[in-house]
């Protein structure tokens, strides 16, 4: 996932497909940076991947498109290729991953892990999990909120625009750290 175009403002051809695929690079780079950021608190984030769910997400895409999909090359050459067409599974499978995340002992000193199929993935792209590319991630996102009071403290005690760390959280709890 490139912020290039975020940090440049150059526009390139979009692409529907890598679009999707930065988005989910994106979300799971944000549980990296969520966890890191709330596991001493007793928090875990997750990434999970429901797979290919038979909903009506699809139902402005015709066969011609989808059988395009097919015929993507999966990144990692040891990973089997899927037929969206026919390889769907259920909502309530899709949703079971999630619901065992939320749910499992086995989960409770892991966090900033990929899941899928009820399982931690151990097979996810360096880039996706790179705590550095995560943090980066987050406080870009933040710099883009900044207008809609989406802050919290950075790992210098400051917000990412500079300002001091407020003395309460949005709830009006006491801010961790913050002399009261």
């Amino acid at each position: 996932m490139s912020t290039s175009t975020i940090r440049t403002g150059k526009r390139r051809e979009y692409d529907k497909f890598a679009a999707y695929g930065a988005s989910k690079t994106a979300n799971v780079l944000h549980v990296v940076e969520l966890d890191r950021s709330l596991r001493d608190r007793g928090v875990r984030a997750y990434a999970g991947c429901t797979g290919v769910v038979a909903t009506s997400l699809a139902r402005q895409h015709d066969s011609r498109r989808l059988a395009s999909l097919t015929r993507l090359e999966p990144a990692d050459s040891g990973r089997v290729q899927i037929d969206v067409r026919h390889d769907f599974t259920t909502p309530d499978y899709g949703a079971a991953t999630q619901v065992w995340a939320a749910v499992s002992p086995e989960l409770a000193d892991d966090g900033a892990v990929y899941l899928a199929d009820c399982a931690v993935r151990d097979d996810v792209a360096p880039y996706a999990v790179d705590e550095e590319r995560a943090l980066a991630l987050w406080e870009l996102s933040e710099r883009l909120c900044a207008g809609v009071g989406c802050r919290r403290q950075t790992r210098s005690g400051s917000d990412v625009a500079g300002n001091p760390a407020p003395a309460s959280d949005v709830a009006g709890n006491p801010a961790p750290g913050h002399p009261t």
